[in-house]
């Protein structure tokens, strides 16, 4: 009858401590879907952004880099997707969104800002590994140190920087050296195997280095 009482005792005892981890781990399991992140929310952002383009298009209103900037902004460069890799996607959906004049408007300022903004021709960008380092070096010709800001994240880098350039043109006089000065922003994805967390930033004469520790899994 003792025997029958412990193992009874036992059983009770186990129960209980499965509803205890049951209670836990489903409160746990709770939280997390609480507060993950929904991959729906960017194509929802994604449909109201298109119908506040197609309302500036419709009042014939002309896109500018700021409309773009508004949703390329850095919350969206911080999404756990690859946010450089659905740009191509984005762009495409919204070719399909829009049609006639509004299509031919929206690829124009595409285009335009796509070219401002991610675009590096003129500057050469290098990317050397050695010893556990990811070395970007961006070389700027007629930098503006003074005028130049850096940020770097876990996925991508923004530069937002003057550049000096030089010329002669001829006259009645003969040739006349002038010199202009241009302000550029922008955006790279972070070196693959980089950890963007760890970037440090230096500037030397023309050239932007940064360098990142590779990531414990391009390590392994």
């Amino acid at each position: 009858m003792k025997e029958k009482a412990m193992w009874t005792l036992v059983a009770l005892l186990a129960l209980l401590s499965a509803g205890e981890a049951y209670y836990i781990f489903g409160a746990r399991a709770g939280a997390a879907r609480r507060t993950a992140p929904s991959y729906q929310e960017p194509w929802k952002e994604l449909e109201d952004w298109q119908k506040t383009l197609d309302s500036r298009l419709s009042g014939g209103g002309a896109l500018n880099n700021g409309d773009f900037d508004s949703f390329f902004n850095d919350s969206f460069f911080e999404r756990r997707f690859t946010a450089f890799a659905q740009l191509e996607r984005i762009h495409r959906e919204m070719m399909d969104a829009f049609e006639g004049q509004k299509k031919r408007e929206f690829g124009d300022s595409w285009d335009k800002w796509f070219s401002e903004r991610l675009s590096m021709s003129g500057f050469d960008t290098q990317v050397s590994r050695a010893g556990g380092k990811v070395v970007m070096t961006i070389s700027i010709p007629g930098l503006d140190a003074k005028n130049t800001e850096i940020n770097v994240n876990r996925d991508r880098v923004r530069l937002s920087f003057s550049a000096r350039s030089a010329g002669s043109e001829k006259n009645a006089r003969g040739n006349v050296r002038s010199e202009s000065e241009e302000s550029f922003e922008k955006i790279l994805p972070v070196p693959s195997g980089a950890d963007g967390n760890t970037a440090r930033v230096s500037v030397k004469g023309d050239a932007v280095i940064i360098t990142f520790a590779e990531e414990k899994r391009a390590r392994a």
